[in-house]
């Protein structure tokens, strides 16, 4: 009887070991992190809205939007990447600013910006001294395709998408 009793608990105790080690692999790995991830929309549209794109190589690259629209100073962040199970320790190595373009009101209501800038060029400009930020962004997992990085609700854009908006998906394998 106490052998029945022992082997009992010690079933209820790897069940429990075993149900707790499963909770801990809700995580992305490496390669289904590796790809495009549109902000709020799944659906790419005229065009991809704000964006990580996370390659194989441990880079990665933050899109905000196109580099005509809006008013805006920084269009692309560009960097490396670290994924600890549901952490994602970037190093900012660069950024892409758009400049010598003409301000105007934007002449479509389909994208949403009142401004946009008319000629121009775009110039990437290294980080002085490129240090992995002490925060992560918290990755919350949703499903494969659909993930909340800290608070912003992200969705991977599939291979056919990115192939619409002329981005090779190869790049990304």
């Amino acid at each position: 009887m106490k052998n029945l009793i022992l082997l009992i608990w010690m079933a209820i105790l790897v069940s429990n070991v075993s149900g707790q080690s499963k909770k801990e692999t809700n995580y992305l790995d490496g390669k289904d992190l590796v790809g495009v991830w549109q902000r709020n929309f799944q659906a790419v549209g005229n065009g991809l809205q704000q964006n990580f794109r996370f390659f194989p190589d441990g880079k990665f690259e933050v899109h905000f939007a196109d580099e005509q629209d809006d008013a805006r100073d920084i269009y692309q962040l560009k960097g490396t990447y670290r994924l600890v199970k549901n952490a994602l320790y970037l190093t900012i190595r660069s950024r892409v600013v758009y400049e010598n373009g003409k301000m105007e009101i934007s002449g479509s209501n389909e994208d949403g910006n009142i401004f946009q800038y008319n000629g121009g060029v775009s110039r990437e400009i290294p980080e002085p001294d490129p240090k992995e930020c002490s925060s992560p962004i918290y990755l919350t997992i949703i499903s494969k395709e659909n993930a909340k990085l800290d608070n912003e609700v992200y969705f991977k854009v599939s291979a056919h998408d990115l192939k619409a908006v002329g981005i090779n998906p190869a790049d990304f394998q």
